[in-house]
């Protein structure tokens, strides 16, 4: 009731109580009061709920047209590739907010029970979710159909990612929806698989690796006492040698990319202060390239390998070298790469990890 009517009734009743108490016009006058009052009163219910549908339709409308066109939408992307459907995934994450996340809305819906205004456009956006969730849900099936086809990627570890990162955008796009769970489980089912599979690849080059390690222990000495000349490197002058000199290195560490440039060397160390660079022979190379390559064994070059190397003469190799410099006010740390004499050496044995070559027969 407004403040003039409010006022205007103050005074009926002020000028009602004027009359005796059992005059029959007063207790006629007050009957009509009440019946005005009730009037008024359905009058403000009936005004009320109407603005309460209208505030829940202009909710719900503003939601419909942000997603308008959702059903028109097509995927995109390939195996493991989030569906490009941004209007089909809004769709989701608003009608599930409207139905159990929008505080406004649950609170109408409390007070007003049973409504059926309220009820229709609830069952409007619970039409919505179960529709482009579904078209979601489906989506996401026929990329892990695809995925679920492709070979375990062992050396692909960009797409061995690809599931965590699917698993992410599945929670998040179906959150607090009856599509999340069965959708990330299929994906984690799939990463699991790969994961598993990529163990088991491991565990067996691991096992491999170690049994051709043990084999080169155990041909080295016979391959080093089939080259000629060989001579133990206890008592070898790197600054006096001489090409065609051929040396035997045990228990050294290829530093080729670390202390010098792999990229000049395939080997390079340095030996009583002089360092030596050295050359594989093309067999050399093969073997190694079979190992990495083929075999996909680790050499690690962190370990200690034997090698036969024969002399060739001087030459330069680049050593890493670190320079401080000021700019300004401030000092940087560089790195360059220098050139530096060094022995040359071409490598005609070697035993590294898994690996053993020597010259052929």
């Amino acid at each position: 009731m407004d403040g003039e009517l409010r006022s205007m009734r103050w005074k009926v009743e002020k000028e009602i109580k004027l009359l005796p108490e059992d005059d029959t016009d007063r207790l006629r006058l007050y009957a009509e009061l009440a019946r005005v009052d009730a009037k008024w009163a359905e009058h403000s219910d009936a005004w009320a709920k109407a603005g309460i549908h209208e505030a829940v339709r202009s909710g719900w409308q503003v939601i419909r047209n942000q997603v308008q066109g959702w059903e028109q939408e097509q995927e995109k992307g390939e195996p493991l590739e989030d569906p490009e459907m941004p209007l089909t995934r809004l769709a989701i994450r608003r009608a599930h907010y409207y139905l159990d996340g929008d505080s406004y809305v649950q609170r109408t819906r409390e007070e007003n029970p049973g409504d059926p205004a309220i009820a229709a456009v609830d069952r409007e956006a619970a039409q919505l979710l179960d529709a482009a969730g579904t078209k979601m849900a489906s989506a996401f099936d026929r990329l892990m159909d695809a995925a679920e086809r492709l070979p375990t990627p062992i050396e692909d570890q960009w797409l061995r990612g690809k599931p965590s990162h699917l698993i992410t955008s599945a929670e998040s796009t179906f959150e607090g929806t009856r599509f999340c769970s069965p959708v990330v489980a299929r994906v984690r089912a799939l990463e699991k698989r790969w994961v598993d599979d990529l163990a088991a690849v491991r565990e067996g080059r691991k096992n491999l690796g170690e049994t051709l390690a043990a084999e080169a222990l155990h041909k080295w000495p016979s391959v080093v006492a089939a080259i000629p000349g060989v001579v133990v490197a206890d008592g070898f002058d790197p600054s006096s040698a001489r090409p065609g000199e051929t040396v035997l290195f045990r228990a050294v560490y290829n530093r080729a990319g670390w202390d010098f440039d792999g990229g000049q060397y395939g080997f390079s160390m340095r030996f009583h202060g002089v360092p030596l660079g050295g050359v594989y022979e093309p067999y050399v190379n093969a073997a190694l390239d079979h190992a990495v390559y083929e075999l996909k064994l680790a050499v690690d070059d962190h370990t200690e390998w034997d090698l036969v190397g024969v002399v060739l003469g001087p030459g330069t190799i680049k050593e890493r070298a670190k320079k401080t410099i000021r700019i300004g006010m401030d000092t940087h740390e560089v790195e360059e790469w220098i050139p530096v004499p060094c022995l040359r050496m071409r490598v005609a044995a070697l035993r590294a990890g898994p690996v053993v070559v020597g010259p052929p027969a």
